[in-house]
């Protein structure tokens, strides 16, 4: 079965969802509703979508730094 949608229409998506979750709040659903009806894709779909891009972000590790907890801490303190 051909793939229906592109990754940067998944992306987007995607996107789309946690922008709205971020500044209109409640439940993540009611965001994946709105969206998928928007975009004319299904609710399910973009729900799978959502939570491998969770889990994706989930499993990149941060960026390793120089800087102790210790020092960052200072910095932060000296910059306010």
């Amino acid at each position: 079965m051909p793939e229906q949608f592109t990754p940067e229409f998944r992306e987007r998506a995607v996107r789309m969802v946690f922008d709205r979750q971020a500044t209109e709040g409640g439940p993540r659903a009611a965001s994946i509703r709105v969206v998928a009806e928007s975009l004319g894709c299904g609710p399910e779909t973009l729900r799978a979508w959502c939570n491998q891009a969770i889990t994706a972000s989930k499993a990149t590790p941060a960026p390793a730094t120089d800087e102790s907890l210790g020092e960052e801490n200072r910095r932060l303190v000296l910059r306010a």
